[in-house]
């Protein structure tokens, strides 16, 4: 899933965990929103050993994203939460559709006999 705001807040859990084969998973997660950051310490545990790891996931706002797309370029921004086009609803996946401008009618160099000009006479 997207990391963005409105897809990850509304359903946040500061913890959870999950068994995979043999290994238990503990997440235990904080949300730094002056760093617009989710901080994440994983604890693995199989047959009694332990390890601690942390990751630091930056989340975005839709209108962040939108920005950041609309800068190099893309415009027809618009966001789903389906494949099939059902509109975006806050707590929900986010798809996003854009069109990079560029794509849609591509600037080429003339091609040879293409020239506006005219032959020279005679």
């Amino acid at each position: 899933m997207p990391n963005v705001a409105e897809s990850l807040l509304p359903r946040f859990q500061e913890r959870d965990w999950w068994p995979i084969g043999e290994v238990i998973v503990l997440e235990e997660r904080r949300y730094d929103h002056v760093r617009s950051r989710i901080e994440v310490d994983w604890t693995l545990v199989k047959a009694g050993q332990v390890e601690t790891k942390t990751s630091s996931i930056r989340i975005y706002t839709y209108r962040e994203i939108c920005s950041l797309l609309t800068e190099v370029g893309f415009t027809g921004l618009d966001a789903f939460s389906s494949l099939t086009g059902e509109a975006f609803k806050l707590g929900q996946r986010l798809y996003i559709v854009a069109v990079k401008a560029d794509a849609l009618a591509p600037e080429r160099p003339p091609a040879v006999g293409e020239a506006d000009e005219e032959p020279p006479a005679g």
